[in-house]
């Protein structure tokens, strides 16, 4: 069976940035590229394809600004320019992004705003009708609850 384009992120060479250590927030969990860009609400392959086509320097300015967001240390927060410009060295040229092996480019899937996430709110939408197709099927059966007529009324034996 030939990859479809759920495995082009596999091999989009990304995953080592987007699972670089950026520190340790005030929580004491460790803080990814990955969970710093969703933490924001970006889809972090999306931001990270985007980085590693265009220039180095701004992917590295909006990386130290997604950096300086997050509940970090007043250390990391003072050095955000400079782990930015550190990290932003992991992201692979274009052309390893776009030209993953057995997948189809990685710009199709982010050129389309998410796509991706349009297929979770479809999936989930028709999870949630099946499920109340399926717990409409083992419902009680419907009781007629109208007033019977007087012929119909059995009194009992006293």
């Amino acid at each position: 069976m030939a990859n479809s384009d759920v495995f082009a992120f596999e091999k989009s060479g990304l995953s080592p940035f987007l699972f670089a250590e950026i520190g340790t927030d005030l929580n004491g969990s460790g803080l990814t590229i990955l969970s710093t860009l969703a933490r924001l609400g970006a889809d972090p392959w999306a931001e990270a394809a985007q980085w590693s086509s265009g220039s180095r320097s701004a992917a590295a300015d909006s990386l130290a600004a997604a950096i300086v967001r997050m509940p970090l240390d007043a250390d990391v927060i003072a050095n955000a320019p400079a782990i930015a410009r550190r990290l932003i060295k992991l992201l692979p040229r274009q052309n390893t992004v776009s030209d993953a092996p057995n997948s189809r480019s990685i710009k199709r899937w982010t050129a389309a705003g998410g796509g991706s996430l349009i297929l979770v709110y479809v999936a989930v939408a028709l999870t949630v009708v099946l499920s109340i197709g399926y717990g409409l099927m083992w419902t009680a059966p419907h009781v007629d609850t109208a007033p019977a007529s007087e012929s119909q009324v059995i009194i009992p034996p006293k």
